[in-house]
């Protein structure tokens, strides 16, 4: 912009040379152009600026591979002449930690800007500074009307975790704990200070010593299925490779009428989500709160947080799936825990898996980020 300003001012003493040595007609309109086109564009920018604003729109959820186009609309009055709208945009997708810029520029009352989702999560738009401009590039007014737009994108359905087997009905209760235990409850020693009310009777006079019987959540059918958000290092695409695995096997045990606890934490909202899934419908609301849950290269793993979260539930059948190989997952229940990779995630330093299963989902898929 000083650039064009300079060059402006040059030209001016160009035109004003000429007028000087060379007086006519065609001197003094050269002059007159040069100083009012300039200064009716600035105007109708400055004018502009104050009745406008920038409003964007993209498609509800698309799928991940798609493109969508991204709308920027020109709202509150049509531009005057002589002046161009310039947009600044943050494009993010805080669940694989994706994020670039992009700079627009508009002579007209819409605009779009096509957008390929590569990942699964949501993928968000955000207009950071908006300008009205003449057409010269002489100055630019801010517009204080800004606006955000987002898109779920969901993985596609032909991606399918390689997931080990498991029988939900074969040594677990519907409750989640094993066949002929109270599936609601935790029994421990009585601690002065515990409610008289949790005192178990029966089992205490059985054993000749005071038993309380403590409340905890039931965990469905006892398969828990975890996502690991707290990604460290990893590339956007290993974070898509684990939250398309969550999903996908999810989703199938969904359509099967198989019910499953969902569970994640959410570094946006700092709260750690779980959720019940009995049926397609669950696994919709699932699939849209887990898809706008951001991610973070820092923190504590899920595992951690459910277990400060909820120090007395005993998850059954865990399927975690991580972005990384050295979550760890020792504070669950060491012998029912898989942990889920990326085809191309080293498994080295993970800590408390059971088992760890490849996914068929692959974290170096080809493809452009967000």
């Amino acid at each position: 912009m000083r650039r064009n300003r300079l060059g402006w001012a040059a030209w001016l003493l160009a035109a004003a040379a000429l007028y000087f040595f060379e007086n006519n007609a065609g001197t003094r309109a050269l002059l007159a152009a040069s100083v009012l086109l300039p200064t009716l564009s600035l105007v109708c920018a400055a004018l502009s600026a104050r009745r406008t604003g920038c409003a964007l729109a993209m498609p509800a959820a698309i799928e991940k591979g798609e493109t969508a186009l991204l709308r920027c609309r020109v709202v509150g009055s049509r531009l005057l002449p002589g002046c161009a709208v310039f947009c600044d945009l943050a494009i993010e997708n805080p669940l694989t930690g994706e994020a670039r810029t992009e700079a627009l520029r508009a002579a007209g009352s819409e605009f779009t800007l096509p957008l390929t989702a590569a990942t699964c999560g949501q993928l968000r738009a955000t207009v950071t500074r908006a300008a009205v401009g003449d057409w010269f590039g002489l100055g630019r007014f801010p517009v204080a009307m800004l606006d955000r737009a987002s898109a779920l994108v969901t993985p596609p359905r032909a991606e399918e975790p390689d997931a080990p087997a498991f029988d939900a009905g074969q040594g677990e209760s519907a409750g989640g704990g094993p066949r002929g235990a109270e599936p609601d409850a935790d029994i421990r020693d009585y601690v002065p200070g515990d409610p008289v009310r949790l005192i178990h009777w029966k089992l205490s006079a059985k054993l000749d010593r005071t038993l309380i019987r403590e409340a905890r959540t039931s965990v469905g059918s006892g398969l828990f299925l975890m996502l690991e958000t707290a990604r460290a290092d990893c590339s956007p695409r290993a974070m898509d490779a684990a939250a398309a695995g969550f999903l996908t096997l999810s989703g199938e045990l969904a359509e099967a009428g198989i019910a499953h606890s969902a569970c994640w934490y959410d570094h946006d909202s700092e709260e750690l989500r779980w959720l019940e899934v009995k049926n397609l419908a669950d696994w919709e609301k699932m699939r849209a709160e887990a898809l706008r849950a951001a991610s973070a290269p820092s923190g504590a793993g899920v595992a951690w947080r459910f277990a400060d979260a909820y120090p007395y539930v005993r998850p059954g059948r865990t399927l975690l799936f991580s972005p990384r190989g050295d979550a760890d997952v020792s504070p669950l229940p060491v012998d029912s825990v898989t942990l889920l990779l990326p085809a191309d995630a080293p498994d080295a330093g993970a800590t408390g898996a059971a088992e760890v299963v490849r996914l068929r989902v692959d974290a170096a898929r080809e493809g452009e980020s967000a």
